[in-house]
């Protein structure tokens, strides 16, 4: 498919390669392909256990379920939280960090602030900045790890650079609470 010079032609090797069990054409069909048809290509490589599909459809249903305060269902969150798990295993570095901030925000049921920590360092390793963020918090809060301010601040600032957007809420709040930093208005 790749080989092709034109996207109907990579299209048709693609969707034969799905056909004959391969875990990776059904979710580059599901990126170029919306609506119904996307969706069952995707539910296949997650049948199939490719890891961004996996990644892709855990974080669906978590964000999707846990929108829906008042009525979300426990059971899919769990669904959705062991599918990321899967991903995880198999190294896909952008689930790696969702399911760290997943975690730090509350889901999944007691996990240790040294499983969240341990995620955002291993996200920061795949030079994800969201990773790095993540991992920089922790070390200034001490949570999950030794607390080191000043590294923890650097790494942060470093994500920030690099596009992890929520640092700024994050280092406002810490700072406006003296939390793991001296308070600091300015």
């Amino acid at each position: 498919a790749a080989m092709q010079q034109d996207t109907s032609s990579a299209q048709v090797w693609m969707e034969r390669a799905a056909e004959n069990g391969s875990a990776f054409a059904p979710f580059a069909l599901y990126q170029v392909i919306g609506g119904e048809k996307g969706e069952k290509f995707l539910q296949t490589a997650v049948e199939r256990h490719q890891p961004s599909a996996l990644g892709r459809r855990g974080t669906e249903i978590v964000l999707r379920e846990t929108l829906n305060v008042e009525s979300a269902d426990d059971k899919k969150v769990a669904e959705g939280l062991r599918m990321l798990s899967l991903s995880v295993m198999m190294c896909e570095p952008s689930t790696v960090q969702m399911l760290a901030y997943l975690y730090a925000n509350g889901q999944g049921k007691n996990v240790p602030n040294e499983r969240i920590c341990e995620l955002f360092r291993l996200a920061h390793r795949c030079g994800d900045p969201n990773g790095t963020a993540g991992l920089g918090y922790c070390m200034v809060m001490g949570a999950g790890c030794q607390q080191d301010a000043q590294q923890g601040l650097a790494l942060m600032e470093k994500a920030r650079d690099k596009g992890a957007q929520w640092v700024n809420q994050a280092l406002a709040s810490m700072y406006f609470n003296g939390d793991g930093v001296k308070a600091d208005m300015r």
